[in-house]
């Protein structure tokens, strides 16, 4: 592990000399062993904008983490965060002072404040997003027993997506131009999978040991997702969509040909486009 110390700039962050080294000296209001739970609790659910369902979550991961894993994963935090401006500058502060008192790791027992702090913080971080705004909306637990690739889910995905395309596509030679966004077919997707749920039979078939049914049940968040991403990919005007408007009629049969052709490349390249998650996305 590189020190830390040499990550920083002089005179940035908490706890800094005027040589850009941390300082231990900041270290010391947290060289404590009694401390109020219900205090510290408090200022850690401020510090991070935690729920209390998330701080119980996070402590009971916190008491399987070692020093050593707390060490390392703060590091690594301290790296990834250390100039994020969503991320709570206390926090950084902290991880700062806990990195560079070299005390905390010789001497644990007289640490066991900022100890227990710090590994709170890293079964929060590393456990769930690291964003009060993503905590908010992401369930970080994942239900395997719900039904995505649905029936359902898929006949009102392509409903959505073909008409967004048509009428996306339809308008793109009008000016201004006329544009709808996915955003119309997540807030339809909803009234209809509902819809769905309450009329229509629960009837259905077995295929590969697993009941593919008409109604499966309640319309859930993820066939609402799997809806809105279908939507998301379909609602944009292909690149050439403009070399049919721009050629004569007669050269129609080519520029199909063509179109095809591009379209096919695109999709042959796809895959080796790199896949970009969230390290807590499910």
């Amino acid at each position: 592990m590189s020190d830390i110390r040499e990550e920083r700039t002089p005179g940035q962050g908490h706890g800094h000399g005027q040589d850009g080294v941390f300082s231990s000296e900041k270290s010391a209001p947290f060289v404590q062993t009694n401390f109020d739970e219900g205090d510290f609790n408090g200022h850690v659910e401020k510090d991070l904008n935690v729920t209390e369902d998330d701080l119980l979550e996070a402590k009971e991961l916190a008491s399987q983490l070692s020093l050593e894993e707390v060490r390392e994963m703060m590091f690594n935090v301290h790296k990834i965060h250390e100039k994020d401006p969503n991320f709570p500058l206390a926090i950084i502060e902290k991880i700062e002072d806990f990195l560079a008192n070299d005390d905390v790791f010789e001497n644990p027992e007289k640490h066991e404040t900022l100890i227990q702090e710090m590994k709170l913080e890293a079964a929060l971080i590393t456990g769930n997003s690291p964003y009060a705004e993503v905590r908010a909306v992401v369930d970080n637990h994942d239900d395997p027993t719900m039904p995505v690739s649905t029936i359902r889910a898929w006949t009102i995905g392509l409903v959505f997506s073909a008409l967004l395309a048509f009428v996306n596509q339809l308008f793109s030679v009008r000016y201004p131009s006329i544009t709808i966004l996915a955003n119309v077919a997540q807030l339809l997707a909803y009234p209809f999978g509902k819809l769905w749920e309450k009329t229509l039979p629960d009837v259905g078939f077995t295929l590969a040991g697993q009941r593919i049914s008409l109604n499966p049940g309640p319309f859930n968040r993820k066939e609402h997702m799997l809806i809105t991403i279908m939507a998301n990919v379909a609602y944009n005007i292909p690149y050439t969509n403009y070399i049919i408007w721009t050629q004569w009629y007669v050269f129609f049969p080519i520029l199909l040909l063509l179109l095809l052709v591009l379209l096919l490349l695109l999709l042959g390249l796809l895959p080796y486009t790199p896949p970009w998650w969230l390290s807590t996305s499910l």
